[in-house]
């Protein structure tokens, strides 16, 4: 049986801070992924965090595989995000984006629910964009992305949601 959040409180009061020590000593030698959370909590580092979420990344849209596996790039990203800053958080997000059209433009066959969730991320995209106004370069990142919503939603239609997204932005920024 699964230890429980509650169970977990009351075992780990009772241990000393030596004992403590030791239990994450050994989650640390555990795997790599306790290793790059370790890091990223305890030293700031999310450089690793990043790194396995870029790797998830480009095994996810592997046009020559005919991958796309979103499951495993949502993980890594939730993880990397966990400890990203707001700017490093939109980084991220937008890699994501640019990721899906291009793999779009190489295998344009995708399940249904992946372009809700294209434009729920490109949504988050949009609204963290506004909120760094000093970043001409962020803001024209977001401009291309959007202009290549709508050259894709005017080639071949599917991106209607996306290309509304990116007008609802363009009337933000223009306030």
């Amino acid at each position: 049986m699964a230890m429980t959040l509650t169970r977990l409180r009351q075992a780990l009061a009772g241990l000393s801070e030596s004992e403590l020590h030791v239990l994450v000593e050994e989650l640390h030698g555990l795997n790599a992924d306790n290793r790059r959370y370790l890091t990223a909590r305890l030293d700031g580092n999310t450089g690793a965090l990043l790194d396995a979420y870029v790797r998830a990344l480009e095994q996810a849209f592997n046009p020559k595989k005919r991958t796309f596996r979103v499951a495993e790039v949502s993980k890594a990203l939730r993880e990397y995000l966990r400890f990203a800053s707001p700017l490093e958080a939109l980084e991220a997000r937008m890699r994501f984006v640019r990721a899906s059209l291009e793999y779009w433009k190489v295998l344009p066959d995708w399940p249904e629910e992946q372009y809700g969730y294209l434009e729920d991320m490109f949504r988050e995209v949009t609204v963290g964009a506004l909120a760094f106004p000093d970043r001409p370069d962020l803001l024209a990142g977001v401009d291309a992305i959007g202009e290549e919503f709508v050259r894709q939603e005017d080639a071949f239609g599917y991106f209607d949601g996306h290309v509304r997204v990116f007008s609802e932005f363009r009337r933000q920024l223009n306030r």
